[in-house]
């Protein structure tokens, strides 16, 4: 379950110009994950429509 939580916000912090170091271990579990064709697909998806809100 904490795959879910975790991984979309490790995706989403490098698009919002976040610098996010992660410990090895993480970094590696995050590739991992990346070859995952279900997480590519739900959640390696274009953030550009979520950008402009983020004035608010």
């Amino acid at each position: 379950m904490a795959d879910i939580t975790c991984d979309c916000f490790l995706y989403r912090y490098p698009n919002m110009g976040m610098d996010l170091p992660l410990p090895k271990q993480v970094r590696q579990w995050y590739l991992r994950l990346t070859q995952r064709e279900a997480f590519e697909r739900a959640n390696m998806v274009a953030f550009d429509e979520l950008k402009g809100r983020s004035d608010f």
